[in-house]
């Protein structure tokens, strides 16, 4: 044989060794138990991720505004008669985001829905001007369709 054959023989092997696989290892999610299907279980608690709560940078309850028309200082207690103001300030508002509050009794219904598109604003006042008759309530400020903020306040006399 010559060399040069004896040279193709070794290069040729080499390549073929190269060239031939194996059986890959197992991967790790073979070894896994599969997740559990939770479609018919029953869950009892509303769970908030609290990545939700990152938008809202702060929020005020009161009847004071300032010239901006934001309130000055955060209460949760008012006389009948007084306005009732709530001032949102988000970190973000994204192009077309609405920002609404809902005023209403604390245990029971809804008494005033306001809404505002954001234009890019980053804060945003809801107001009942006249007030509401004594007694518990709460307000619930959102953040296009996510809860951003949920306060209870009282009326008195």
């Amino acid at each position: 044989m010559s060399r040069r054959r004896i040279a193709f023989l070794i290069v040729s092997t080499l390549i073929a060794a190269a060239c031939s696989r194996e059986a890959p290892a197992p991967s790790a999610k073979s070894t896994k138990a599969p997740p559990p299907d939770l479609s018919t279980a029953k869950i009892d608690k509303t769970l908030i991720p609290d990545a939700a709560l990152d938008f809202v940078a702060g929020s005020m309850l009161g009847s004071l505004l300032d010239r901006d028309g934001n309130v000055l200082g955060d209460k949760s207690t008012f006389r009948k008669g007084d306005r009732i103001a709530l001032t949102m300030r988000f970190r973000e508002s994204p192009l077309g985001l609405r920002a609404s509050a809902v005023f209403g009794e604390k245990y029971g219904k809804d008494l005033v829905t306001q809404q505002k598109d954001m234009n890019g604003a980053k804060v945003v006042t809801f107001m009942i001007p006249k007030g509401l008759p004594p007694g518990q309530y709460r307000v619930t400020g959102y953040w296009g369709g996510n809860v951003a903020v949920e306060r209870e306040f009282q009326v008195t006399k």
